[in-house]
């Protein structure tokens, strides 16, 4: 499934009002109805429950008050706080106001500290909330009374349905810009935006809703977006039901370098989550004198005992055999439990440099290439990195918090 950011579901909602000619009324009346659908698949006693719905002055706020109406509708006691003068509300949601003052809802305005406090009490008497104040556009910091608002809002201990995106969420690299709403559910528009699977901002929106709001899909297409979110069906097809008639050979030949003191643990897993996830054949390469611990600690891989290093290491005389262990061979994994050896990060090096089978490059493989990038640059698109956050950071000179406020950018 693909993935927007900010700029992307801006684009798209300009390109289906200006060049599809789809009013923006309409893609906010979709949004409300998919949202108030939700509302009723996941509180089933909503019809008798008191909700207070928070409007911002924005599109977002827009989507809350039409929601307001949706629930009005269906009998449900509902609560608009406002957060704005009511003369401040602009476009499409002035009209969704107009409309829903002209159907008699109770709409309260809270322009700052002293509004806010005044109706602190009755906000606290409602049983579910609705957030719809502040949405994708935030980019600094929560500030002043919205921040204490939300603060107020996390403090009542009551389910909150977030309108698009938790309030105070980066909706591109899901950090907490200040502070955010805990919701208990989010209900977002048109496409998933990146900062509600990525963490800290995944914890944050609780059970993720899509609604459909009728971007044309030509329009989506034409965005040529490049982030996506893996689902079952995008690799099944690489699952085919396996020939009755098969052997182990037929289901390829993995080659692991794994391993060193202390370490054969990271050799020992490695292969036998390969033999799990169905890998006809795997063979370990580790240090020779390690070969009698993992003859022992595994049963369906094998075994190549290789020249090693004085601290029991893989050595670089070991790469001629490595190469002839590779040749025809489907996959290579390499680095769990490697170590830190100078020897053997320069065999490492050559090993993937040279190798022309797909391979996995983990742990101590990707330390081996701290500040020789230029090998990976320069490799074929069958090679992937699984860097931790902390390896991420070492191999890029970055750190790690620098590498978790923007996992996706990196």
């Amino acid at each position: 499934m693909k993935l927007a950011t900010a700029e992307i579901m801006r684009k798209l909602d300009g390109k289906a009002i200006e060049e599809f000619g789809i009013p923006g009324l309409v893609l906010m009346e979709n949004a409300a109805r998919g949202t108030v659908n939700s509302m009723f698949r996941h509180f089933p006693g909503l019809s008798t429950m008191r909700v207070g719905v928070f409007a911002g002055r924005g599109n977002n706020g827009g989507d809350a008050l039409a929601v307001a109406r949706y629930l009005i509708n269906r009998g449900v006691a509902c609560q608009v706080y406002l957060l704005a003068a009511k003369e401040e509300v602009k476009g499409d949601a002035a009209v969704n106001l107009e409309i829903l003052q002209r159907m008699g809802g109770e709409v309260a305005s809270i322009r700052n500290q002293e509004a806010f406090k005044a109706i602190r009490e009755r906000m606290a008497a409602n049983d579910l909330l609705v957030d719809g104040i502040l949405g994708t556009g935030l980019k600094g910091p929560v500030k002043e009374f919205l921040y204490d608002l939300i603060a107020f809002i996390n403090s009542l201990n009551r389910p909150v349905v977030s309108i698009d995106i938790p309030s105070g969420l980066d909706s591109d690299s899901g950090q907490i810009l200040g502070i955010c709403i805990q919701a208990a559910l989010t209900v977002t528009f048109g496409l998933p935006k990146r900062g509600l699977l990525v963490l800290p901002g995944a914890k944050w929106c609780g059970p993720l809703e899509l609604v459909d709001i009728s971007l044309p899909r030509s329009a989506v297409e034409s965005e040529k977006i490049q982030d996506y979110m893996i689902e079952g069906a995008d690799f099944l097809h690489c699952l085919p039901p396996r020939d009755p008639n098969a052997h182990k050979g037929t289901f390829g030949h993995l080659i692991v370098l794994s391993g060193s003191p202390g370490k054969t643990g990271a050799a020992a897993m490695v292969c036998k989550a390969a033999v799990r996830v169905g890998t006809g054949l795997v063979t370990l390469g580790l240090p020779a004198s390690l070969n009698p611990i993992l003859e022992v600690k595994l049963t369906e891989a094998m075994t190549e005992p290789l020249p090693e290093t004085r601290e029991q290491t893989i050595s670089p005389e070991a790469e001629r055999r490595i190469a002839e262990l590779c040749s025809g061979k489907n996959a290579l994994a390499i680095g769990p439990g490697l170590s830190r050896n100078p020897e053997t990060a320069r065999l490492i090096q050559r090993i993937v440099s040279h190798t022309e089978i797909p391979a996995v490059v983990d742990a101590d493989g990707l330390t081996a290439f701290v500040g020789k990038m230029d090998i990976i640059s320069r490799k074929r698109k069958d090679l992937i990195l699984t860097p931790h956050p902390g390896e991420m950071a070492h191999l890029l000179g970055s750190t790690i918090q620098e590498v978790q406020q923007n996992r996706i950018e990196v």
